[in-house]
C-alpha cells in the first residue's frame, strides 16, 4: 500500500510540473465529468475559480487557465501606465477582474454584473481569492437610463451571452434587473487612476451614448466591437468616443498598431469585421 501511495505521489508531481500533461489530465477529467454535477474547481499558484460545468467561459478557465485575459493584458501593456481602479462592466464570474487583481495590475475594482446566476459565482470567486476588500460589486446592468429591464440569459452554452431586451418576459432564462448609467459611478475617476472594460453583448452603444461625463475625462477604455450587435446608426452612439479620444488599437491584430481615431477609421474596422461576421476588442485612448 505504501509503495502505491509513493508511486501516485510521484505521478501527481510529474503531472503538476508539466503543463502539457497537466492540461491533458484536465481535458480528460472535464470530458468525463462535464455533465455530472454543476461546478468545477480550478486552482493554480496565483488564483482559484469556481466555474460552471460545460459552458464556454468556464470551460476556457478550467482547461486553459483563463478566458480572454491574455488579450486584456495586452491592452494594459499598450497604455503602459498602471491605474489604481479597474471598472469591469460585464464582470461575469470574475474572469478579468480576479486575475487582474491577483497579478497586481490594479489595486481595486468596481464591477457590474446583473445576472443572478453569474453573480453567485462572482461573489464566491472573490471570497476564495481573498479579494472581498478590493472589489465593489454593483448588482445591475449599465445601459442608457436608470430603470428596470429584462435580461435574457443563456444558461447553457455561453453564460456571458446576456442581452437586455425591452419586452417584459418570464421564465428561467429571463431576469428583471436594475439598470443605470455609467456617469453615476465615475465622478471620482479620471484618466490617470482608472481603466474601463466593457463586454455586454451589444449594450456597449447605449452605455457610450449616456456616458458623456465619463468619456470627456478620456479614461482608457477597452470594449467588445461586434458589428452584428450594432444597429445601422451605430456611429451616433460612438459620438462621444469620437469627440474625446484621439487613438485606438485593434486588439485582434497580432501586433496592435496605434491608429488615429475618426469616423472613417472606425468605419473601416466595422466593415472588416462585418464582412467576416466576427468581432474584436478595441482600446480607445
Amino acid at each position: 500500500m505504501r509503495k502505491i501511495v509513493i508511486i501516485l505521489k510521484f505521478i501527481i508531481k510529474i503531472i503538476s510540473q508539466n503543463s502539457f500533461l497537466n492540461k491533458a489530465v484536465r481535458i480528460a477529467f472535464h470530458k468525463f465529468y462535464k455533465n455530472k454535477g454543476n461546478f468545477f474547481y480550478y486552482e493554480n499558484n496565483k488564483l482559484s475559480f469556481l466555474v460552471h460545468r460545460n459552458e464556454t467561459i468556464s470551460n476556457s478557465i478550467f482547461l486553459d487557465g483563463e478566458f480572454e485575459f491574455s488579450k486584456f493584458a495586452k491592452s494594459l501593456k499598450l497604455i503602459k501606465k498602471r491605474r489604481r481602479t479597474l471598472v469591469d462592466i460585464g464582470a461575469n464570474i470574475g474572469s478579468i477582474t480576479i486575475p487582474s487583481l491577483k497579478n497586481n495590475f490594479f489595486e481595486n475594482a468596481l464591477v457590474f454584473e446583473p445576472n443572478p446566476e453569474s453573480l453567485r459565482l462572482l461573489k464566491s470567486n472573490i471570497l476564495i481569492n481573498n479579494l472581498e476588500n478590493k472589489v465593489n460589486i454593483k448588482e445591475l446592468a449599465l445601459s442608457d437610463k436608470k430603470t428596470f429591464k429584462t435580461l435574457h440569459a443563456d444558461l447553457k452554452l455561453n453564460r456571458g451571452n446576456n442581452k437586455l431586451i425591452s419586452q417584459k418576459k418570464r421564465g428561467k432564462n429571463f431576469f428583471h434587473v436594475k439598470t443605470d448609467i455609467l456617469d453615476n459611478y465615475t465622478k471620482s475617476f479620471d484618466k490617470n487612476n482608472c481603466f474601463i472594460k466593457i463586454d455586454v453583448q451589444g449594450e456597449e452603444s447605449r452605455i457610450l451614448i449616456s456616458s458623456k461625463n465619463t468619456l470627456s475625462k478620456k479614461i482608457p477604455i477597452v470594449l467588445e466591437f461586434e458589428p452584428s450587435n450594432l444597429n445601422k446608426n451605430w456611429k451616433v452612439y460612438f459620438k462621444y468616443v469620437l469627440k474625446y479620444y484621439k487613438n485606438f488599437y485593434d486588439l485582434k491584430e497580432l501586433k496592435p498598431m496605434k491608429k488615429n481615431l475618426s469616423s472613417e477609421t472606425l468605419e473601416k474596422v466595422y466593415q472588416i469585421y462585418f464582412k467576416k461576421n466576427s468581432f474584436t476588442d478595441l482600446l480607445f485612448i
